[in-house]
């Protein structure tokens, strides 16, 4: 799991709590790359830290891995992995070097030696991320976070900078390698806010996220239940394909309304826009708190229904009933 946010929005006090209710008791190691900050929680959580300075490079933090994995933790957490990417010794300042040991002071050769001066770096960073991937424990990745804006082109082809909200400081690769990354915005105190356009999170975790609810230890209790297979309150995987959101692709059976109030009127919306097509109805479902896409699963293989016989309509043009 991964929180990203500023300072102040709760990401340590939050990875503490998650990783708590991830170990279920078992050992946890803290990493810490932010001058023993995490040392302020030492009465209230369990935890064994390790305290992590420069050089920031990934082989190090390999190093401060698998020192916390032979210590026997169950759960690592490592505050924080932004480090890695802009901290002394880290990656970029890792591309500087070989940059300059290239080209030295030739400027000219140093425009031409950019691109081949992050292969190293970026050899060692993969070096990383497959440690982590092939390390047996549970993982709480704190990122420190930036307001970044994107320069898109309006309707005249004029280029004006666009706000793409608070983004993790880090690789992209780690990003992708998160199975839930939760945005903290300034003053969070562990608050996500999914709709951020960092935030990443499955339909079938979402169980284990209330919405507008803080990070705590049952959810990393929920999240560790459903990784063992163990969780009755988890859903079988689930896609957004042309199908429709939040419908299991194991198997389709016969239209249901098993425990639903057919009186509900979240329901009836439900059947409404899935009549209308995948897309109509992916688009409102998208905007639904959790507790209200959680009331839709029990009516979802009719909704499937429902939207498959939309694309048949639209396939042969005919009229919606």
């Amino acid at each position: 799991i991964g929180l990203a946010g500023p300072t102040g929005s709760g990401k340590t006090y939050s990875a503490l709590k998650l990783a708590t209710g991830m170990a279920g008791g078992g050992k946890i190691c803290a990493i810490d790359s932010e001058a023993r900050r995490m040392l302020r929680y030492a009465e209230e959580f369990n935890f064994e830290h390790l305290e992590f300075g420069a050089p920031f490079s990934s082989l190090n933090y390999i190093s401060a891995i698998e020192t916390a994995a032979k210590a026997g933790a169950k759960v690592i957490v490592v505050d924080s992995i932004s480090h890695e990417h802009e901290g002394q010794g880290g990656h970029l300042e890792m591309h500087d070097a070989e940059v300059q040991k290239m080209a030295g002071n030739d400027y000219a050769k140093r425009e031409r030696v950019k691109f081949t001066a992050w292969i190293k770096p970026k050899q060692e960073r993969q070096r990383l991320i497959n440690v982590i991937l092939q390390t047996p424990c549970s993982f709480v990745f704190c990122f420190r976070a930036k307001e970044k804006l994107k320069l898109i082109k309006d309707d005249k082809g004029k280029t004006k900078p666009v706000p793409i909200g608070w983004q993790p400081i880090g690789g992209d690769e780690f990003a992708y390698e998160m199975t839930t990354l939760a945005v903290l915005p300034p003053k969070a105190q562990g608050v996500p806010d999914w709709s951020a356009e960092a935030a990443k999170i499955e339909h079938h975790h979402k169980f284990a996220f209330p919405q507008g609810q803080a990070l705590c230890e049952e959810t990393g209790r929920l999240m560790a239940e459903w990784a063992a297979g163990k969780s009755s309150s988890a859903t079988a995987p689930t896609t957004a394909d042309d199908t429709g959101a939040g419908v299991s692709e194991a198997s389709t059976p016969a239209p249901t309304d098993a425990g639903a109030d057919p009186n509900d009127e979240l329901l009836e919306r439900a059947r409404e826009k899935a009549t209308d097509g995948a897309g109509v109805f992916n688009k409102w479902f998208k905007a639904l708190s959790f507790p209200e896409q959680d009331r839709l699963k029990d009516i979802q293989p009719e909704l499937r229904q429902r939207m498959e016989a939309a694309r048949e309509r639209q396939q042969n043009k005919e009229p919606a009933e």
